[in-house]
């Protein structure tokens, strides 16, 4: 069962939805979509794809997951230039909220690559924590319940013997606490 969670709930299924929600959210809030399409290409497809060649060259031998923490520096260092390019074409194209939202992801992008340069932080309990706290800031309390997937990503990692319960207690509490600030600091709330 734990290994059924990680897979459904794997960063490179979660952050393509991810994108999806935010820039749905952006869409309806009069966003362009050939705009978005080209942040998703960036922030997910790009990357996966530099994963999957590091992968194939052995640069990353612990496989998808990416198991090993030094493994994942050069991803993750991959992932914060990628994002700060969407980043910086969302300011400088004057798309707002978009570019308030992706700021807000790059913060916990920059926080998880730094935590990941000492410790093998759970991206996967991260990330969705990172989803479900967006979707219930921008979309509404009642969609709270949402957090009991945060517990079963974060019970499948450890059940899984790829973190401690430290790793995934961070991982999750991280983005719950960062967006509702950055939302209130970008005015959102």
């Amino acid at each position: 069962m734990a290994a059924v969670v990680s897979r459904v709930f794997s960063p490179l299924v979660v952050l393509p939805v991810t994108l999806v929600v935010a820039s749905w959210s952006a869409y309806i809030s009069g966003q362009r979509w050939m705009f978005l399409v080209l942040l998703v290409w960036l922030d997910a497809l790009l990357p996966a794809a530099v994963l999957y060649w590091f992968v194939k060259k052995g640069e990353v031998r612990s496989g998808f997951d990416i198991t090993k923490r030094e493994e994942r520096v050069p991803l993750f260092l991959f992932v914060v230039l990628a994002h700060f390019v969407g980043v910086a074409l969302a300011w400088f194209l004057n798309r707002h909220p978009t570019a308030e939202y992706l700021s807000m992801f790059f913060v916990l992008v920059l926080i998880f690559t730094i935590l990941t340069l000492r410790w093998k932080v759970s991206v996967h309990t991260g990330v969705i924590s990172s989803l479900v706290t967006f979707v219930v800031l921008v979309f509404g309390r009642d969609l709270v319940w949402l957090y009991g997937l945060v517990f079963l990503v974060a019970w499948a990692r450890v059940q899984g013997q790829f973190h401690r319960s430290s790793q995934v207690l961070a991982a999750g509490v991280i983005p719950i606490v960062v967006l509702p600030v950055m939302f209130f600091v970008f005015g959102f709330l």
